[in-house]
């Protein structure tokens, strides 16, 4: 590394850098991230599992029933893995060039530019009246506008030097401008079947008007084809690059540049046929005044040969003697390298793993529908079959209809919510369409098309429809589509039933799961499912994106193309995420080696604060949720056992002794939506949002809003931070944009109050203007009381919603501090309480903030009243838990000399004294012992919820509801235990699919050269071009098997000691990694945000 470039980065440890820096760049938006050997020393990485023969050694692997978290933490992990290293690349120095290259360009450049730019269109500054060949004086008139230099040229000269260029553009000088001539007037002719310099003892007639379509445009031509070599016409034109439009006497044809051009923009940037078609004539005549020749519906038909053609090279069905006949269903799809295939990437011994690992080899697969990828009925439906019927993504059709013909069951009923994939299903919107969407099935870990997994659908998502697919996990509607589906799976064939000892989980994806009634909530969680990791279940959303670009070409396509499209597409989407899978997994595993220290940290230490008093208790609730999670039965330990006052109901003793109840906040928002509906009934408006719903949504952004000022207010922030907020503030920008569409249209009198809000403001500093962010008169004249009233309920709600928030983190602050003397011996374990309680501060300020502003906003909306003695202002000293009390003056000089003991400096000694932190210093009580001055501490009101009303003891022992706190202890306990085991899960998962996807290289290199040689019968050049392309394939894998191993090999011992100090943090982790290589990482900003929710099932 030269000594400037060394100079431009540095090393970053754990003490500066809390997760991966990220450096976003204004030119490059892409991850790349690689591991090597510093200080100079090159080593060559060991192969891990470089034959899918291997034995499996599963002793390492063991089950030691910790983990690390899926968790609700507000902002990045706070801490990493001690001593492991990571080199950032610092950022360059900028220039106003570099920030904004078109000023200076604008001011200083451009008139020059232009000037230049109009000398090409004269004979040029470098014309000496003489041919650039030959010397020439005479003729010289020629130009080509697509060889470098745009020299001036004799007629003679430019014919030669175009014999092996026929389909340049020529431009000849008329004295006074350029004027377009072509080659073929001038004399070129293409002759096929024989070398440049060979004359064919047979030749065929002149075809003087050969029409050839390039990526410069339409080009007429004079070609000869070769008569004396018995070579059809067709294959000439193949041999010379070529493609026919027409197999008997082609009188036109495309380069097969031009296809390849083509096949990668609609890959690529999804550039219709139509439009790239359109783009040729204006290459070809820019003026528009010389008509040219008609090739849409040749180039169409070729367009769909090629894509044909690259697709059986690309899967040797040349190198295959059965050739494209004897393509199997599915083979033709690019495959997941880092999911499971039986014989290429798995052990041989897997079979044989024990039962704590067995889950790594398990396949999981998302399925959903997308109605966007309708199909319309055109009329040569019938005559345009696919090529590949049912060779990749999609189903084979015929036998698919034929079976979902049969199962015209009536309206799917559903028991939990109306999605609308059964609405669809119920309805009548299939009129002139073949088809109304597609099912497909996707792979849950990395998002790619699985083979086979995609098939119409017809009225919507019927649930009859998606069984002909082979496996899934995670569905958007699986806690339906699970009640029947043995029952209808025994209606098909036999060849698509499962297996008798298959075990198939239905689960829902996360970011669905909200939309489920409550007790589909644990039941169908990935967070609480075994053998998952951190995989949400989203991946069809994410596919569905990109592809729903297409969709209108899709839908206007026959039957037969609308098929071959879409296979390819999905290909290519495969494919695309097939070369971007190292960076994928290695992102993956950095961020689970961060998890997996700081989740299991936060489990140990909540464990070992529970190990005192409660350690019967969590004995059976780990029996009772290991139980659970084998029968799901509906006893669900992560469900709170709700007292006859409903913890969503937030009861406030008042001064006399009185409960106040009030709704909860989904219980309000579920009463507006019924009021709406009834208010729509009979009165009806054409606005499209409506009162509740716009201020449901601002409060949903304001809490966004407390998220990211949560993180800027905490700190400097690291750069990966810094990104961080920046991704949530583009989010919350769209959000804001969305609200103010639906707030103008139903307050039109907001609009110079929004349009005069400073531009500079970020997003989460944007007054939303609720009814009561507005001054009293604004109100009193513009909104009704039913407005007003909606906002007032919500925040009502709200308040209390927020209190039952800071009870449930006081009481687990509580536990976290009581023992964290007594269970803290050494520095390690401190460091492991801390963490835990930096995670519930974090959360308890959320929720302080939170009832803040919703009490303000009460109060703006209801003025003073008998309420303030129940919803009180929350004062720090009321921010305690039970049996704490808030420090005297007395002790505080104590506090003072052991915060300077602990390396506190005094500034922030007296921060914390004197009121600038959330919370007071505070004092446990021991509630058997009197204080002080003979009277017990009385208990904040934040917890009078669950207090006895008919008691008037004021110890805190006597007022807790000790069942409610249990309650509350045993789920927090088992979400961090469940936290814990998914992040463990996915190092280790993601550890196994990087020696997967490398294997799956390995072994496809050995597959080509294994095509080598089987079709001996062929022509010899036939079987030479065969043969290299396979040599080439192979090599390209092979080369690919090594980088990725050479930039994965790091990470993954980084991730096995940490695995390892994980599972007996008795080992020194300094010691660990001592001879491990530190960790480069080159990050140029994300790639992409890629959970779109976009198909269409909204």
């Amino acid at each position: 590394m030269g000594k400037r470039k060394r100079e431009n980065r540095r090393f970053v440890s754990d003490d500066n850098l809390k997760h991966i820096e990220r450096h976003t760049t204004s030119s490059v938006s892409r991850y790349t991230a690689r591991t090597h050997l510093v200080d100079g020393v090159t080593t060559q990485a060991p192969r891990c599992g470089s034959e899918h023969t291997e034995e499996h050694d599963f002793n390492m692997l063991e089950d030691q029933n910790i983990g690390v978290s899926w968790g609700n933490e507000t902002g990045p992990p706070a801490e990493e893995p001690a001593n492991i290293q990571v080199q950032v690349k610092a950022k360059a120095k900028r220039y106003q060039d570099s920030d904004a290259p078109l000023i200076n360009w604008r001011d200083e450049q451009r008139e020059d530019y232009l000037l230049w730019a109009f000398a090409t269109e004269g004979r040029g500054r470098l014309f000496s009246g003489h041919c650039i060949m030959c010397r020439s004086s005479e003729d010289v008139k020629f130009r080509c506008q697509d060889c470098l230099g745009h020299h001036m040229v004799c007629q003679e000269c430019i014919v030669e030097a175009h014999k092996l260029f026929p389909f340049h553009r020529v431009q000849e000088w008329n004295n006074t401008f350029f004027v377009p001539t072509s080659l073929r007037k001038l004399g070129v002719r293409i002759r096929l079947g024989h070398s440049r310099g060979e004359s064919c003892n047979a030749p065929g007639a002149l075809h003087d008007e050969f029409v050839v379509m390039d990526v410069n445009g339409f080009h007429t031509v004079s070609l000869v084809f070769c008569g004396c070599s018995g070579i059809e016409p067709k294959n000439q034109l193949l041999e010379f690059g070529l493609w026919p439009s027409s197999y008997k006497d082609p009188s036109s044809a495309a380069t097969f540049g031009l296809l390849r051009t083509f096949h990668r923009l609609n890959l690529q940037a999804n550039v219709p046929l139509t439009d790239f078609y359109r783009a040729l004539d204006r290459l070809s005549d820019g003026y528009g005044l010389t008509p040219q020749p008609d090739r849409l519906a040749q180039f169409t038909l070729m367009v769909r040969q090629w894509r044909h053609i690259k697709l059986g090279k690309r899967t040797g069905r040349g190198h295959d003697p059965s050739g494209l006949s004897g393509t199997k269903p599915g083979s033709t799809t690019v495959l997941c390298r880092a999911c499971p295939h039986l014989n290429i990437n798995l052990p041989l011994n897997w079979r044989n793993a024990p039962d704590s690992i067995r889950w790594m080899y398990a396949l999981l697969i998302s399925i959903d529908a997308n109605f966007k990828q309708k199909a319309r009925i055109r009329p040569n439906d019938k005559n345009d079959p696919p090529l590949a019927p049912g060779w990749g993504c999609f189903v084979p059709n015929e036998p698919y209809m034929a079976e979902v013909s049969k199962h015209t069951a009536p309206d799917e009923i559903s028991n939990c919510r109306t999605f609308s994939a059964l609405y669809n299903a119920n309805t009548k919107k299939s009129k002139g369409l073949r088809a109304t969407g597609v099912g497909a099935v996707f792979c849950s870990r990395h998002g790619l098309f699985r083979p086979n997994g995609m098939g119409d659908l017809q009225k919507g998502e019927r649930l009859m429809s998606s069984e002909l697919d082979r496996l899934f996990i995670t569905y958007d509607i699986a806690c339906q589509w699970r009640i029947k589906f043995y029952r209808r799976m025994s209606q098909l064939p036999e060849t698509w039933h499962f297996p008798a000892d298959r075990k198939v989980t239905f689960k829902v994806p996360k970011f669905h799961l909200a939309a489920h009634i409550e007790k589909c909530h644990a039941p169908y969680a990935l967070e609480y499912t075994e053998g998952v990791g951190d995989v949400d279940g989203e991946a069809p959303e994410r596919g569905w994106s990109p592809f729903n670009s297409n969709a209108r070409s899709f839908s206007m396509m026959s039957a037969g193309a609308r098929w071959d499209n879409s296979d390819d597409h999905c290909n290519n989407a495969n494919y695309e995420k097939t070369i971007k899978l190292c960076d994928a997994l290695l992102k993956k595993l950095i961020r689970g080696i961060s998890n997996l220290v700081i989740y299991t940290r936060a489990f140990t230490a909540l464990t070992a604060a529970l190990q005192h008093k409660h350690a019967d208790e969590m004995k059976s609730w780990e029996c009772h949720v290991v139980e659970w999670e084998n029968d799901r039965r509906d006893d669900c330990p992560y469900e709170m056992n709700q007292p006859s006052v409903s913890g969503k109901e937030i009861a406030i003793r008042s001064t006399s002794q009185c409960l106040i109840k009030a709704d909860s906040f989904p219980s309000v928002k579920r009463s507006l939506a019924e009021e709406e509906k009834e208010r729509e009934k009979k009165e009806g408006s054409p606005a499209m949002w409506t009162f509740s719903g716009m201020i449901i949504d601002g409060l949903g952004i304001e809490e966004a809003q407390r998220s990211i000022l949560a993180l800027t207010t905490q700190g400097e922030l690291t750069v990966y931070q810094e990104t961080i907020v920046e991704e949530r503030r583009t989010l919350l920008w769209k959000r804001i944009r969305r609200f103010r569409e639906g707030q103008l249209q139903l307050m039109e009198f907001l609009k110079a109050k929004i349009e005069s809000i400073p531009d500079h403001l970020e997003a989460e500093s944007i007054p939303l203007l609720l009814p009561s962010g507005l001054d009293r008169s604004t109100r009193d004249n513009h909104l009704s009381t039913i407005t007003i009233n909606i906002e007032l309920r919500l925040r009502n709600a709200q308040c209390f919603d927020a209190l039952a928030e800071v009870r449930s983190s006081l009481q687990a602050r509580t536990l976290a501090y009581q023992h964290s003397t007594a269970e803290a011996p050494s520095q390690k374990a401190y460091t492991r309480l801390n963490t835990l309680r930096s995670q519930i501060e974090a959360d308890l300020t959320a929720s302080i903030q939170k009832y803040h502003t919703a009490r303000t906003a009460l109060l703006e909306l209801k003025g003073p009243g008998a309420w303030e003695k129940v919803l009180r202002v929350l004062k720090r000293e009321d921010i305690r838990g039970i049996g704490e009390r808030v420090m005297r003056d007395n002790e505080e000089e104590d506090f003072r000399k052991a915060q300077r003991r602990a390396g506190v400096s005094p500034k922030d000694i007296e921060a914390i004294l004197g009121g600038k932190t959330t919370s007071l210093p505070l004092i446990f009580v021991d509630p058997t012992l009197p204080c002080g001055s003979g009277k017990r501490e009385t208990i904040s009101w934040v917890h009078y919820t669950f207090a006895d009303t008919t008691s008037t003891s004021q110890n805190p022992a006597e007022l807790v509801n000790p069942t409610e706190l249990q309650e509350s202890l045993r789920v927090e306990w088992l979400k961090a235990r469940a936290r814990a085991r998914r992040a463990r899960e996915e190092v280790l998962l993601v550890d196994e699919e990087m020696r997967r996807a490398i294997q799956y290289c390995r072994w496809q290199s050995s597959w080509w050269k294994a095509q080598i040689g089987k079709r001996e019968t062929l022509l010899p050049w036939i079987q030479e071009g065969l043969c290299s392309y396979a040599w080439e394939q192979s090599a390209a894998e092979t080369r690919r098997a090594q980088t990725w191993e050479v930039r994965l090999d790091g990470v993954r011992r980084q991730a096995r000691a940490v695995r390892e100090w994980i599972d007996n943090p008795k080992k020194d982790l300094e010691e660990l990694l001592k001879n491990l290589p530190q960790i480069e990482v080159e990050v140029h900003g994300d790639d992409d945000k890629e959970d779109s929710d976009d198909d269409g099932d909204c």
